[in-house]
């Protein structure tokens, strides 16, 4: 080969392989638009670069927005039906945030970033900000609403202590098991499926004690025996569960959820029912009246027997006053109601007792209800709920002059998805009185209904102990937040 034709042989491939190389090292350049001539059919053109460049980040921002969604998913607990994408737990600047992932991402577009490690990157960083003020859970937390913030410096001492009054039968009253090796059980849920994690406080040993929600107080008022029995008068711990086998109600979901919502304000969790009582007959409220069904006639409120044939008369006197009821030894309708309303009262006359330090008095702040599992057993019961429920919220509002305080309802959820007959029955009746139904104009951005099926679904699996949920603390940990965050919701639009 002749010298020139050796040297325009090299000059070639030099022109080649510096084009090359200027197209590996920039093909970006300035990210200005202006238009690049690349040598070789392999080599992008700028615009085909920007265009993938493009595609990719807003692949990127997707996978991050589905990353949150995981989280709030896991924050959340379950799925339930009526708390939709946009309530039920804290809302999210995604704007802002995805904003910043933007610009992380957009800095190296080839390194292949792991979208879930910078999305928790920027959501610790944004954990405290102005974007995430709402209530973004700080990295690492668990279920709903483990805040990186300090709480403001506040008297509490000198605000009305915030009462809530949690009613029912005897899974309000508390049948989840705290501690076991069972997939439910709270303990298994925390150690073995790392859920609920701001319920302990970790040892360096590895070892754990419970958490106290220190701004919360939880008192539980039990009327057995007709009596007022105080089980519970402290602060809000898992490690005040109550009896020998240690149980828990949705009292621990609820509390840590308003304590962190409103971590500046004093909270009392009232808790005053007893299990095995049904809406029908022992919690039948004021204004019931008497009502007849497959000729037989059903107590009325204050009536002192449960029901009697048509065209009879119950045996009992003409004129039932208060006095005499006091007097009265036996059962009568709507006694459970009298008792769990009354030690209510008692507790907030004594305040003091269970609300130390506070000096300014209390508003009743809302209402919590779970309960319908003993009126599923009876027909007329079942097919009666709807109505009693409607009353009972009214007549307990009005006993606390609290006429339009929230009022949260608690579904019943045996079965889960596939319930039918008497337990469809009041299931069907608890979702009807929420207020956005509109059926009751007066319930409207006050009463909220939470449907648990999805605990039964989730939770349950193949246990068919119907009546406490397997007691599976789990299960009453994922009610009680469902429970928490609706009342959350309802304050909001007050």
């Amino acid at each position: 080969m002749s010298i020139f034709a050796k040297s325009v042989l090299v000059a070639s491939c030099t022109f080649m392989l510096a084009s090359l190389l200027a197209a590996i090292m920039d093909p970006l350049n300035s990210m200005n638009g202006e238009s690049v001539a690349y040598f070789g059919p392999h080599v992008e053109r700028r615009e085909d670069v920007m265009e993938n460049r493009r595609m990719l980040l807003e692949q990127q921002r997707s996978l991050f927005q589905s990353h949150l969604q995981e989280r709030r998913q896991t924050l959340r607990g379950s799925n339930y039906t009526l708390l939709t994408p946009n309530e039920g737990y804290p809302q999210i600047n995604i704007d802002r945030i995805s904003e910043e992932v933007s610009k992380r991402i957009a800095k190296d577009i080839a390194s292949h970033l792991d979208v879930k490690t910078i999305s928790n990157q920027v959501l610790q960083q944004f954990s405290a900000s102005d974007a995430t003020k709402e209530a973004l859970p700080a990295e690492n937390s668990e279920h709903h609403s483990e805040i990186s913030r300090e709480p403001s410096v506040v008297d509490k001492a000198n605000k009305p202590v915030k009462i809530f009054i949690l009613m029912g039968q005897s899974n309000m009253a508390g049948q989840g098991d705290i501690y076991g090796d069972r997939d439910g059980d709270l303990e298994y849920a925390i150690l073995k499926k790392n859920r609920y994690r701001h319920l302990i406080h970790e040892q360096a040993d590895g070892n754990y004690t419970w958490a106290t929600k220190e701004d919360v107080r939880y008192v539980h008022i039990d009327s057995e025996s007709q009596k007022f029995n105080i089980k519970r008068n402290g602060e809000l711990s898992v490690k005040n569960a109550e009896g020998p086998k240690r149980k828990i109600g949705p009292e621990v979901g609820i509390g840590w959820i308003l304590g962190d919502q409103y971590p500046d304000e004093p909270i009392l969790l009232l808790k005053v029912c007893t299990g095995n009582r049904n809406l029908g007959w022992d919690l039948l409220p004021p204004g019931s009246e008497r009502f007849e069904m497959n000729g037989r006639v059903y107590a009325g409120y204050h009536d002192l027997e449960e029901s009697w044939k048509n065209d009879t008369q119950p045996n009992q006197p003409e004129n039932i006053t208060v006095d005499f009821l006091k007097s009265h030894p036996g059962w009568y309708g709507g006694k459970q109601y009298d008792l769990d309303t009354n030690n209510a009262k008692k507790v907030l006359s004594k305040l003091d007792k269970f609300y130390p330090g506070a000096k300014s008095g209390y508003e009743i702040s809302g209402f919590f209800y779970w309960q319908g599992e003993k009126d599923r057993r009876n027909d007329v019961y079942s097919h009666r709920y709807e109505a009693n429920l409607v009353q009972f919220i009214r007549s307990v509002r009005s006993e606390f002059n609290a006429t339009s305080a929230p009022f949260v309802v608690s579904s019943v959820a045996f079965d889960g998805h596939t319930m039918e007959g008497n337990t469809r029955k009041v299931f069907e009746a608890q979702m009807s009185v929420d207020g956005h139904r509109r059926k009751y104009p007066d319930f409207f951005n006050n009463v909220k209904s939470v449907d648990t099926r999805n605990i039964w679904q989730d939770i349950m699996g193949e246990i068919r102990q119907t009546e406490h949920y397997g007691s599976f603390g789990e299960a009453y940990i994922e009610a009680g937040s469902a429970m928490g965050w609706a009342m959350v919701q309802l304050l909001k639009q007050l």
